[in-house]
């Protein structure tokens, strides 16, 4: 998957001044019309700037266009919404965000909602007008209608048809819970991946000097002398699987922890991280390390949050379309890092082949 060229920033901020003069009755020419456009969009952008909610709102949208992207298994994906649009009847015509053309050409058009709650039977509530307003546009461009839906608090999403939400007088509700039922994320390429645990970063030292500090504490100089992974004791020496293996560390939902290793004579000689679930069954060995999508969530927000204080800091960053989906190579066989790689597919889905192909990689 690759980006098309978008419609060059001169082109659309022109097209944004053009529209702002005849709005105010100005015409290029004339000497003020610049300044008033640049007054007024300065006075927007502060404004968007106060509000964290539309921030927020704002880039999960962003946010869902690059996990998409990344995970590269649709043939299209395209921005639907911010465009004109004319309808020969546009009453409650609602206009989804995106329109999607999956490897099978069909074309689904995906509305992408924020929910931030900590309350795990709390629900995705909707008018119900809007929501038919969304379905009466799928209708009319022949296309399925879906709901892509964050739940920011678990850092998870789900993609869900109108008929998974229940009606209420006029509202469309979907739980949290129910949502993960009726999800569809696999479509978009979305997995779930385990592996054998622990997987541990462990750097090899040689201790150069130590200077004792008191009875219990010593200041030492250390030079590392190797780097290597491990999935369980089994040394991980393959390119691949160590891409695989440090992207399940950083981004996994295994706990981390630190370990010291000294000799005999008390010298450090090894500091390990260790990435481990924190409850798993007596006797299993294999435990799912997260989603594709949870994971790539993570790193989207450590790039566009500020560390501090954790609010918006921008809605970009460096990806390579497809990079998410090509983590994991078709027809990998692990050799020190075997996978669990497991499709969730929605409940009371019939046509299982239609939704996704198990492509062997177990």
């Amino acid at each position: 998957m690759e980006k098309i060229r978008a419609t060059s920033p001169l082109f659309q901020g022109f097209r944004q001044f053009a529209l702002h003069s005849f709005l105010q009755g100005k015409t290029f020419s004339d000497a003020v019309a610049v300044d008033e456009f640049l007054n007024d969009l300065r006075a927007d952008i502060n404004k968007a700037l106060s509000k964290e909610n539309m921030l927020f709102g704002l880039r999960t949208e962003v946010m869902f266009e690059y996990l998409v992207a990344g995970l590269g298994k649709v043939a299209l994906l395209k921005q639907e919404d911010g465009a004109e649009c004319y309808a020969r009847d546009g009453s409650a015509l609602e206009i989804p965000d995106f329109r999607i053309v999956l490897e099978d050409s069909r074309q689904i058009l995906v509305e992408v909602k924020n929910l931030h709650h900590s309350n795990p039977t709390k629900a995705l509530t909707l008018k119900a007008d809007y929501l038919d307003g969304l379905c009466k546009y799928a209708t009319l461009t022949k296309s399925e209608l879906f709901i892509a839906i964050y739940w920011s608090r678990w850092r998870l999403w789900t993609l869900n048809k109108p008929d998974a939400f229940t009606r209420q007088g006029g509202a469309a509700e979907l739980p949290f819970l129910e949502s993960h039922k009726s999800s569809h994320m696999a479509l978009l390429g979305d997995c779930a991946i385990g592996t054998r645990w622990p997987l541990r970063f462990v750097m090899f030292l040689e201790e150069l000097n130590s200077t004792k500090v008191s009875d219990s504490e010593r200041t030492i100089s250390v030079k590392i002398e190797a780097v290597k992974m491990f999935c369980e004791e089994d040394e991980i020496t393959d390119p691949t699987e160590k891409t695989i293996a440090w992207f399940l560390m950083l981004y996994g939902n295994w706990k981390e922890t630190e370990h010291t290793h000294s000799d005999e004579e008390g010298r450090l000689y090894a500091v390990e991280y260790r990435f481990e679930p924190e409850e798993v069954p007596v006797g299993q060995n294999v435990h799912i390390a997260g989603n594709l999508s949870t994971m790539f969530v993570r790193s989207f927000l450590s790039a566009t949050s500020d560390r501090d204080s954790k609010s918006v800091r921008q809605f970009h960053m460096k990806s390579k379309p497809g990079a998410l989906g090509r983590l994991i190579p078709e027809g990998y066989k692990g050799k020190a890092l075997p996978l669990w790689i497991l499709y969730l597919v929605a409940e009371n889905v019939d046509d299982v082949g239609k939704e996704v192909e198990n492509d062997g990689n177990h």
